[in-house]
């Protein structure tokens, strides 16, 4: 199984938190809504992740899951978000947005 992250918009509703960073880094009690996911997700053993950024992609680069990119995030929305993983969509697969905090219960159901 793996999850793809789409993490590509501005988040302008929730600025200024997001003036310098992505939505998914935004902090929740210390901890990054992506760090909460991805903790969530190796909970389950999913570690065939990837992240689709857009907005301040360079701070999403991390060892541990692939980065695709939407360069056209601006005018574009989830759906094409989505797409610009499509190489990815084979097999069983999770989508998560980026700026979504669920539990290791949840992901389980």
């Amino acid at each position: 199984m793996k999850a793809i992250i789409l993490a590509a918009g501005t988040g302008s509703r929730l600025y200024p938190y997001t003036k310098d960073k992505p939505k998914c880094l935004v902090e929740l009690k210390g901890m990054s809504l992506l760090e909460r996911q991805l903790k969530v997700l190796k909970g389950q053993d999913i570690n065939d992740v990837t992240i689709i950024a857009g907005y301040l992609a360079n701070m999403l680069v991390l060892p541990e899951v692939k980065l695709r990119i939407n360069d056209r995030y601006r005018t574009t929305n989830m759906v094409w978000t989505l797409f610009s993983a499509e190489e990815d969509l084979v097999g069983e697969c999770i989508i998560a947005y980026g700026d979504i905090v669920y539990s290791l219960d949840i992901l389980s159901k």
